[in-house]
């Protein structure tokens, strides 16, 4: 089986020879888009055990064997963001996914304009996300949580714009919305042990700063 065929997120389990139903779209998306036919390569992951070579058959998918184990988990890289529009929400987690975030904590701040997350549109970009880069797992989405109730410590660093701060991002990255950062959240930062670091004296769209950020813990 090359790399070129087609790979798909299966949120079943995957054993040699026993059958993976396919969803509607998934199906479609095989035999119609990809124009494939009974007996033609696919390879299939399920964020649990590794990737597997399987061959389409009717509306199935049939587990061959297994060509990538699923090994260790990925480093710890949580990013907290806010809300965004549907189109730029998409890009961000498109890429973080591609960056290797492993969870993803949407977060209600004074400024945050959109208020409210679509859990599903957001695993749908992260799937389609982790096809197309090759990752093993799923990054996990978290629910929409305000700023207020995290309790914050040095696990945590802020990105700042237009400040000339030294810190460096660390395991759990908080970004701010488009208004940025209120005087009250600033002034809470400041009473804590979290690590403010600097995103340069421009400023930055939300998913820019995210990707910068994650960027910089390559």
């Amino acid at each position: 089986m090359t790399r070129d065929a087609p790979r798909l997120y299966i949120d079943h389990s995957l054993t040699k020879g026993q059958a993976v139903p396919l969803d509607k779209a998934q199906a479609h998306y095989l035999k119609n888009v990809m124009r494939l036919g009974d007996g033609d390569a696919v390879r299939v992951f399920n964020g649990r055990e590794g990737e597997w070579q399987a061959v389409l058959s009717g509306k199935t998918l049939i587990p061959e064997n297994q060509s990538r184990e699923q090994g260790a988990p990925l480093p710890q890289r949580h990013l907290y963001i806010p809300p965004l529009k549907k189109e730029r929400m998409h890009f961000l987690i498109e890429k973080a996914t591609e960056l290797g975030v492993s969870d993803i904590h949407p977060i209600l701040t004074d400024h945050t304009a959109t208020r409210s997350i679509k859990a599903d549109k957001i695993t749908a970009y992260m799937i389609e996300a982790a096809e197309q880069c090759e990752r093993l797992c799923l990054p996990t989405l978290h629910p929409l949580t305000p700023l207020s109730s995290l309790k914050l410590d040095a696990s945590f660093s802020v990105a700042m714009e237009r400040s000339d701060t030294t810190g460096k991002p660390t395991s759990r990255i908080l970004i701010g919305p488009e208004g940025g950062w209120s005087e009250s959240e600033k002034q809470r930062f400041g009473d804590t042990s979290v690590t403010a670091f600097s995103l340069g004296h421009h400023i930055l769209r939300a998913e820019t700063a995210a990707i910068i950020s994650l960027s910089m813990l390559l």
